[in-house]
This record gives structure tokens, C-alpha cells and sequence, in this order.
């Protein structure tokens, strides 16, 4: 709230829909934000104009991120917009089975759309910096040799499976391990599903 938002409309700017969201949209205006459309002043709200506008949405933003969606639908029309444009795609796990997260975990599972588990993934994925990224470069200097090892082997990289890290750095499993849970401890590395590991910023 109180972030410059865009808005984007499937009807003109006579129409705002639902009319609801009027007052939301000022809102957004005077918090140095705005509303888009492409339709005429006077364009009623049709069916057909919201899964053309989805491309506008698609096109602006630099990460598309599909919190909850069926297999089929706006939603799922918009992300795949997204992919096809090349541009960034992230997506919200649900429960297995579950109709209403159907079409996340469709995503995330053919590998067209990132993970996305809280704020910090989206962070990650658009290379924001901040003060995160500050404390984790403050963080890197109070590190032990063993620990700077493995930061520089997790260094440049997406990702990086246990068994690699293991292999590259031929330190003991145990003992690499506890090194991880000692920099996940200090914010330097998440561990990621499937035994993967990365840095964090």
C-alpha cells in the first residue's frame, strides 16, 4: 500500500470494473501510480476484452507472479502471455490435488515458472539490491575460511545441488552439513526443495 502502482483496464476509463474499484483506483493514481487501457473512453467492460488486456500486463511487468489459479483461466492466460514474451515467470505452490492451485503447480512443475515461497525469492529473481543485500555483504566478512568456500562454490550460480557441492569441495558430508546450517543460520544460504542450496540476495 502507498507503492506507485499500474493499472490495467478491459474497458475504457468511463467504465471502471467492477465499479467498486473506483475509489482503489484514485488511490492508485495519487500514489504515483496510474491506469492503462487501450480501449476508448465510453467501452463498456466486455468478457472477451480481459484476456486481450492480460498481454498489456504481461508486457509491463518485469515479473509475472501466479498466486492462485486453476488449470484454466485469466490467470493462466496471462502467464503463458509471459513465457512467450520472454519475460519472467514465478508462481505460488498449493497442496496437491487442490482445484484452486491446480494451475501454479502445473507451472512450476513443467519448469515455466519460478518458486515462489515469500517476498525473499522475488527479491532474488529480480536482483533487487537493498538493505539485504548490504547485510549479507556485511555478513561475508565475518565468515570462517571453510565457510567463504562454500559461499564461492554457491557464487554465480542459481542454484547448486548437496552432492555437487560435496564432490567440488571435498569436504565430509557431515561436516558440510553443519557448515550449511551455520550460513543458513546467518542469512548467507537457503536451502531449496530437492536438497538444492543458494545464496540469498
Amino acid at each position: 500500500r502507498g507503492l506507485p502502482t499500474l493499472g490495467v483496464m478491459g474497458s475504457g476509463m468511463q467504465h471502471v470494473y467492477p465499479h467498486t474499484h473506483a475509489r482503489l483506483a484514485r488511490d492508485m493514481v495519487e500514489a504515483g501510480g496510474g491506469i492503462l487501457t487501450e480501449y476508448p473512453f465510453w467501452t463498456k467492460p466486455e468478457r472477451e476484452h480481459f484476456p486481450a488486456r492480460n498481454r498489456i500486463v504481461a508486457a509491463l511487468a518485469d515479473l509475472t507472479v501466479v498466486v492462485e489459479s486453476r488449470a484454466q483461466g485469466g490467470s493462466m492466460i496471462t502467464a503463458g502471455m509471459a513465457h512467450d514474451l520472454g519475460r519472467k515467470l514465478g508462481a505460488c505452490p498449493g497442496p496437491g490435488g487442490a482445484e484452486g492451485t491446480a494451475g501454479c503447480n502445473a507451472l512450476i512443475k513443467s519448469g515455466r515458472a519460478h518458486l515462489i515461497e515469500d517476498g525473499r525469492d522475488v527479491i532474488d529473481l529480480l536482483h533487487w539490491t537493498g538493505p539485504a543485500a548490504g547485510r549479507q555483504r556485511r555478513l561475508f566478512g565475518d565468515l570462517e575460511p571453510e565457510e567463504h568456500t562454500v559461499v564461492d562454490a554457491l557464487r554465480d550460480r542459481a542454484e547448486v545441488e548437496l552432492d555437487e557441492l560435496r564432490r567440488g569441495l571435498g569436504i565430509p558430508p557431515g561436516r558440510l552439513a553443519s557448515l550449511l546450517v551455520g550460513l543458513e543460520l546467518k542469512e548467507v544460504v537457503r536451502g531449496m526443495p530437492g536438497g538444492r542450496y543458494r545464496l540469498v540476495g
